[in-house]
Order: structure tokens, then C-alpha cells, then sequence
């Protein structure tokens, strides 16, 4: 298949988060009806090297935590739902690491 300019506008959203968001950014893609995606489990990185020496328990300067990364593809008109949706889970969250979307339009794909 030749990539050709998209027909219908479409983007990629990439959502990034701490491990135990999994299941709650499952649910809302579900809520905002999306198909199909990809989930990638990845590792976050934080450097506290700027922090407070004395708060730090385990004497590291570099904190990992078990995260993932989701990407979709779809029509420029659910971005939106999407975002709103994972503004309400933030704003509802008890953890402070946040759910992080960011959405990049498509101008050329092969499928």
C-alpha cells in the first residue's frame, strides 16, 4: 500500500502513565468509544537529583517507576473527548504523577 495524504483528518495521541492508571485509561477510551490501540509498558524516569537529600529513603538520585504508554490513532473529532476525559481522571486522582495526552496530527499514513 502506497502512503497517500489522509482523506479523513486524523491524529495520534500518545497517553503516558504511571502503571496503576492502566485500567482507568482503558475505561475512558472505552466511555469515548475508541476501537483499538496500543498499550506499551514502559519505565519513568525522574531525576530527584535536585531534591531534598534527607527525603530521599533509598539514597538514589534517579526514581523509576513501572509506567505505560498507549498510542491511538483516530479522527480529529475524538481528541477532544479524549483530553476531557483524562482531565477528569486527573482531577479525580488520588496519586500525584498525572495522565499525560498529547495529540499529533497525521499528514500522510498507509492505512
Amino acid at each position: 500500500m502506497n502512503p497517500s495524504v489522509n482523506k479523513q483528518s486524523m491524529q495520534l495521541v500518545i497517553i503516558s502513565a504511571i502503571e496503576v492508571c492502566r485500567t482507568p485509561i482503558v475505561q475512558l477510551l472505552k466511555k469515548v468509544s475508541i476501537p483499538s490501540f496500543t498499550i506499551h509498558e514502559a519505565v519513568g524516569y525522574k531525576d530527584d537529583s535536585s531534591d531534598n537529600a534527607s527525603d530521599n529513603w533509598f539514597g538514589s538520585e534517579l526514581n523509576e517507576m513501572p509506567s505505560v504508554v498507549f498510542h491511538i490513532y483516530v479522527p480529529a473529532e475524538k481528541v477532544v473527548a479524549i483530553i476531557e476525559k483524562v482531565d477528569e481522571v486527573n482531577q479525580a486522582s488520588e496519586y500525584e504523577s498525572k495522565i499525560h495526552v498529547v495529540a499529533c496530527p497525521i499528514s500522510s499514513s498507509n492505512f
